[in-house]
């Protein structure tokens, strides 16, 4: 039984834009909390207690605790069938659980060595001018990759699905970092920025005012 009020944990530009697009996308009754983003990660001590390193996002629905985007498109899209938000069918479940292992997996990482070098190098200020000027030749090869298996079709799957909301967060990213991203990702992006669930999710996201306690 699904429960009346879901809380979704997010900090504003995060990859819980994809969760905010897919409560929004299945329609079901949830509470936004914003937390700030700091050096440690999201929100304080209290936050620690839902996610050991502080990542975002989380979903909690009554005592359940679900962290990681994967985990909450899964979950939403089993007590939410009627959304479609991720296929049933054998073949088409193996597709999407590909595409979440490598968006998360993969293209997510990239994203963390450019802004976050430090936490691989330390304070070594001349190894994390290295690791930002060389991760986006690389980064640049991911998302060309991510192209390519758009060519021929609108969306990540043969249909529209969560993993669209999933990736409009590293185009967006790629977008603010001012990288040329390939036609068919741009078109990609415009897409799924026009689609009312993203829009909702956007201006949640945008308005919502910090919280200071969980």
């Amino acid at each position: 039984m699904v429960d009346a009020e879901s809380t979704l944990y997010f900090a504003q530009g995060s990859c819980a834009l994809a969760s905010l697009a897919a409560l929004e996308e299945v329609g079901r009754p949830f509470k936004a909390t914003r937390l700030e983003m700091g050096p440690n990660g999201a929100g304080g001590d209290d936050f620690a207690h839902l996610s050991p390193l502080q990542q975002v996002p989380v979903l909690r629905t009554g005592t359940r605790v679900v962290r990681e985007t994967g985990a909450i498109l899964a979950l939403l899209a089993r007590e939410h069938p009627q959304a479609r938000l991720l296929p049933v069918d054998p073949e088409g479940h193996v597709a999407a659980m590909q595409w979440l292992g490598f968006l998360g997996g993969t293209v997510h990482p990239v994203f963390r060595l450019l802004w976050r070098p430090s936490r691989w190098v330390g304070d070594d200020e001349a190894a994390q001018a290295a690791l930002r000027a060389h991760t986006p030749r690389y980064l640049m090869r991911v998302l060309t990759a991510v192209a390519t298996q758009l060519q021929h079709r609108d969306w990540v799957l043969a249909e529209r699905s969560g993993l669209d909301f999933y990736l409009h967060v590293f185009t967006r990213w790629s977008l603010g970092a001012k990288l040329p991203l390939p036609e068919h990702l741009m078109k990609h992006h415009g897409r799924v920025a026009a689609l009312p669930a993203m829009q909702r999710a956007v201006e949640r996201e945008r308005s919502e005012p910090a919280a200071h306690s969980l």
